[in-house]
């Protein structure tokens, strides 16, 4: 930039996706909240629940699942660009951009309750009812009381006349307390109590009632008939709307903001910086093309958006912390054709927040994943070549290719308070670590000369290009489509341009 030139700029990014990279193979766009089985893989926190079904019903390999889940997503992201560029000599000159993002994330998350085996616990006390909880609460008084008239009978001395009714009640008391234990610990105990219990129709409940029809049979036997209530199983599995409560409900373990449609307008990410021109032999007198080799430095602060950790569909505007980027720029050219060549290193500095600890698999996190982690971000590298031909004085078609690359993030908790028993604070990290090939091309005019007083104008230059992700490794990368443009407007506000 020739010293006194202040040179304003506009630009905008326009990129859509529907479609992501993840390790290598093409998928659809937040692939991952999609799954067949709303389970434990999906949802970990529910491990003990499963735990609990599968000895009560006494199947080791039981498999818990809620129902399903479809996912179709896209995502159009635009930024508008507001820069400002000022020569303070003949190669040094500094610059500043701010950046308005407008992104609009549309999603369709939809529950499917086919292949799920279980309910809502009928007790519990934000997803259950009254009228559940009432038919727990009988089921379970019913079962103790019968239980307790049992042991008071082997105590007198009840069936010491029949060894066989003694040898069966013994047995019956012994088994029939330890699994009304368990079901009362599924049902009520607070801390203990699952979410979900089996379907009536299904297997594990089939087997579960089994077990208590058949403690029921032998109490008759023993001739304490007292205990005829079912057990307390639902009928049937969870509605989309019963799904989408135990997402969201202030009282549930997943406290999730909608997992809807999302538009938001927000600041990005503001850069300030300076170039120093190192080599300039460009479009010397008579010499069209040539060597000019530019070094740049900058700041990227950490102005933009970041969702909250109960935000699963927005996206951020920034990167959430301060990088420091340096970047080489070489032009090299005669005549008609030429290219630049770039190459840049992105330092991203450590940060600590607050976010929920899963891995990618796990895209639905519960509350009781909410952690303060420090993040130190995987820095980035990229390599570009933009080929051009040059169809009339100042305007070209360009091309364009693109290497980037990130290295993997570290993550650990803030302190030692902070950290979640059992829970690494790496599985934040898992998948950071990714790569991506861009092409492109498009039209560029950028005519020569400046201003022959103060004040005076010089030539606007525009330039227009399309990119698209072609291939990825690695972790997520969304296979995003980008136009480019802008504008650029330089003013001589002082001194003389050169001769």
């Amino acid at each position: 930039m020739p010293r006194g030139i202040v040179r304003f700029g506009i630009g905008g990014d326009f990129a859509n996706t529907s479609n992501q990279f993840f390790q290598g193979a093409e998928e659809p766009y937040r692939a991952p909240f999609a799954t067949s089985v709303l389970g434990t893989a999906y949802y970990p926190g529910l491990d003990s629940n499963q735990a609990q079904i599968a000895s009560l019903s006494g199947m080791p390999g039981y498999a818990l699942s809620v129902g399903g889940a479809t996912m179709h997503a896209q995502a159009s992201v635009g930024t508008l660009g507001l820069a400002a560029t000022v020569g303070l000599t003949s190669k040094l000159s500094v610059f500043g951009v701010v950046p308005i993002v407008r992104q609009q994330v549309q999603v369709d998350y939809r529950f499917d309750s086919t292949g799920a085996n279980t309910g809502f616990n009928p007790a519990d006390p934000v997803f259950g009812s009254a009228a559940g909880a009432d038919s727990v609460n009988l089921f379970l008084a019913e079962y103790k009381a019968a239980l307790d008239t049992l042991d008071l009978r082997l105590q007198t001395g009840f069936y010491s006349g029949n060894p066989s009714d003694s040898a069966l009640a013994v047995a019956t008391l012994v088994t029939g307390t330890a699994y009304w234990a368990g079901l009362n610990s599924l049902f009520v105990v607070p801390g203990a109590a699952a979410d979900f219990v089996p379907l009536a129709g299904s297997a594990a409940g089939q087997a579960m009632a089994a077990v208590v029809t058949g403690t029921q049979a032998n109490l008759a036997a023993l001739g304490v008939p007292s205990f005829t209530q079912p057990l307390p199983l639902p009928a049937d599995a969870l509605t989309p709307s019963e799904y989408n409560s135990y997402l969201s409900s202030p009282g549930g373990p997943i406290v999730a903001a909608p997992i809807v449609s999302a538009t938001s307008f927000l600041l990005g990410d503001i850069e300030v910086g300076a170039s120093y021109t190192l080599i300039d032999r460009w479009n010397r007198a008579g010499h069209p093309g040539g060597l000019r080799v530019v070094a740049q430095g900058l700041v990227r602060l950490p102005t933009g958006y970041q969702p909250l950790s109960n935000n699963f569909v927005s996206r951020p505007t920034g990167g959430g912390q301060t990088d420091l980027q340096i970047s080489m720029v070489a032009d090299i050219g005669g005549g008609k054709v030429g290219a630049r060549f770039s190459g840049s290193y992105n330092d991203q500095l450590s940060l600590t927040s607050e976010r929920r600890v899963t891995l990618p698999s796990q895209p639905i996190p519960w509350a009781n994943r909410l952690a303060t982690v420090t993040t130190d971000p995987g820095n980035e590298f990229s390599l570009s070549a933009l080929p051009y031909f040059q169809m009339a004085p100042g305007f070209a078609i360009v091309g364009l290719v693109r290497y980037w690359s990130r290295g993997a993030d570290a993550v650990a908790y803030a302190s030692a308070d902070d950290a979640i028993p059992g829970v690494s604070a790496g599985e934040l990290a898992t998948g950071t670590q990714r790569s991506a090939m861009v092409v492109g091309g498009g039209l560029s005019y950028a005519p020569s000369g400046v201003g022959t007083r103060v004040g005076t104008r010089v030539p606007v230059d525009a330039f227009w290009i399309y990119e698209a992700v072609v291939s990825a490794s690695g972790g997520v990368i969304p296979k995003a489509g980008t136009m480019r443009m802008g504008l650029r407007w330089p003013f001589r506000f002082w001194g003389a341009p050169a001769e």
